[in-house]
């Protein structure tokens, strides 16, 4: 049941250790309900968890499980491995275009809609 956009929420996640559901929201460009069913789809599968803060329980921390921390991994590796093996098709020159080509895209995501992978 892992979408594109719940491992996108995982990876993001994965990249620091905690993160506020605000904090997913606006990096994914989603509304804050969305957002909100979409932790929650992860959180019955047991792929993330929510803490109140200690200090200010308004506040909600969004963390990986152990499992979810192995699948983002694994995932990973595995488009790491596809994505290589793509390349390997590519000539040196061909790569390189590929990539200037990428660049450019990502560049023109960043300025016309404010977010790049």
């Amino acid at each position: 049941h892992l979408t594109p956009t719940k491992f996108y929420i995982l990876n993001y996640i994965a990249s620091g250790t905690k993160y506020m559901v605000a904090d997913i929201s606006n990096k994914l460009h989603l509304t804050s309900g969305a957002t909100t069913s979409l932790l929650n789809q992860l959180e019955e599968e047991s792929l993330i968890q929510r803490v109140r803060d200690e200090k200010d329980r308004r506040v909600v921390w969004v963390s990986l499980t152990d499992e979810s921390k192995q699948l983002v991994s694994m995932i990973t590796e595995k488009r790491n491995v596809f994505l290589k093996d793509m390349l390997a098709a590519l000539t040196v020159e061909e790569q390189e275009e590929y990539f200037r080509l990428l660049n450019k895209m990502d560049a023109l995501l960043s300025d016309k809609y404010g977010f790049s992978y």
